[in-house]
């Protein structure tokens, strides 16, 4: 007998007594998750349950609802699940990246880079990212409109950069920002057919896709170059790079050190600009909010800079991030495929079968939080509110392959935060429509207008 943590107990429950949502014949749930797979997830929570099945196309998926059996699934049961083969189309843009690495070659990979995000690497990073937010002060000037996704992304482009790399990036900012949306927009029409066209084919997504991964690898090699021109001795991620692409087994490649710099330039930067852009939509829209985060800020700084010693006493400040984390997650939704049978919540998983998790729709569930369309960042304060189950807050999913970067995300979005929301406010421009564009990471598919107001 195995419990199902919110739901009846069941003791080799076959998957046929699973209900799900009807389907097309042809191409199953694919056209409501193109529709707006947010909703589409969100619904089949509601309606459903814990477990749901759906088919997209000829792929057979389980959604996930209960945190009990997300943790089962990413960490009891890590070692039969990986990657689904969606991951490997990926490798037009990172080769064999962390992100896409599966088996010895990840587990080699992973304790490479581990080093330049534990606890004193992330600490001798805090001065690198307050520099770069306070270096874009200055062009934020009162009064006028600016895109608060697209300087946002500048600026984490920038932290990224100098903090892993030890380059600076300011003359490549546009060409990158411009190579991930292709990227993004690309991948977005791939995923609208579920992969099924052929990388290879001159489709025009396939086209932007490789423009756009071509002109990072082109960013990349400069970067490269310029590091290695400018010589010196640097405790970074790049430095570990160079060191074992020069070891004598020669393991690192030149072309995986391309793969992981682009991997490590486009997953570092893109999910926390997107936590703070939604955080500055979300503090506009909630005064209270906005004017209880203002007051930690001269409390807590009075008026200098922060620095990683201040994160303790920037509660409320990091709270902000974590509900804007809760509402937007960068990465809505996130599958593993089962590599042999196992079992997850008493149910059998054949090989094959797909694992569905959808952020979205669980840090949406009023089971585990409440009022969970409200944006309330006293949620996250320990005194004010129960804290919910662990897997239902996986923005940066859970288990061995957790993302390696998660501290350096958090450590990132706080300080920005408390540096640029000492010295101004972003104001959304009132008919600027704000809707979702939920591709490979959860866009506003317009951007967010908003016009600067100093502090």
């Amino acid at each position: 007998m195995v419990s199902l943590g919110l739901g009846r107990s069941v003791a080799g429950a076959d998957l046929g007594e699973l209900r799900g949502p009807a389907a097309h014949p042809l191409w199953g749930h694919l056209p409501a998750v193109i529709a707006d797979g947010p909703g589409f997830m969100t619904t089949c929570a509601r309606d459903y349950g814990d477990i749901v099945p759906l088919r997209l196309i000829n792929v057979r998926a389980l959604l996930l609802n209960n945190p009990a059996h997300i943790e089962e699934a990413l960490v009891v049961r890590h070692d039969a699940l990986a990657k689904p083969p969606i991951f490997r189309r990926n490798r037009a843009v990172f080769g064999r990246g962390l992100f896409t690495s599966e088996g010895e070659q990840w587990r080699r990979q992973r304790k490479l880079a581990q080093p330049a995000f534990n606890r004193s690497s992330l600490a001798a990073y805090a001065p690198v990212m307050v520099a770069a937010a306070e270096r874009a002060l200055p062009g934020w000037r009162d009064g006028e409109t600016y895109d608060i996704q697209r300087e946002m992304i500048h600026v984490t482009l920038a932290t990224v950069a100098e903090s892993l790399f030890g380059v600076g990036v300011d003359e490549y900012l546009d060409r990158i920002s411009a190579a991930v949306g292709q990227l993004i927009g690309a991948s977005a029409a791939r995923l609208n057919t579920y992969f099924a066209i052929p990388e290879w084919l001159p489709t025009p997504a396939n086209r932007r896709l490789r423009h756009g991964a071509r002109e990072l690898e082109r960013v990349v090699h400069r970067l490269v170059a310029a590091r290695r021109a400018g010589g010196g001795d640097h405790d970074d991620l790049l430095s570990r790079y160079f060191h074992a692409r020069d070891a004598e087994d020669g393991w690192m490649s030149d072309e995986l050190l391309r793969d992981e710099m682009i991997t490590f330039l486009l997953a570092g930067h893109e999910s926390v600009a997107l936590a703070l852009t939604w955080s500055w939509y979300l503090l506009a829209q909630n005064p209270t909010a906005e004017t209880a985060f203002h007051a930690e800020l001269r409390e807590v700084l009075g008026g200098r800079a922060p620095t990683a010693q201040d994160l303790p006493r920037l509660r409320y400040t990091e709270a902000v991030l974590q509900e804007s984390l809760r509402l937007y997650p960068p990465i809505w939704v996130f599958a593993r495929i089962a590599a042999r049978s196992t079992t997850i919540g008493g149910y059998r998983i054949p090989k094959g079968r797909r694992i569905v998790v959808s952020p979205w729709a669980l840090q949406r569930d009023p089971r585990f939080f409440v009022d969970p369309d409200r944006f309330d960042p006293d949620r996250w304060l320990s005194d004010r509110a129960p804290r919910p189950p662990k897997y239902a807050f996986p923005p940066f999913g859970g288990g061995p392959r957790s993302c390696v970067g998660a501290g350096f995300a958090m450590l990132e979005g706080v300080l920005l935060l408390a540096t640029i929301g000492q010295h101004l406010r972003f104001v959304p421009v009132p008919d600027h429509p704000v809707t979702l564009h939920p591709a490979v990471t959860l866009r506003p598919r317009f951007g967010i207008k908003a016009t600067v107001q100093r502090r």
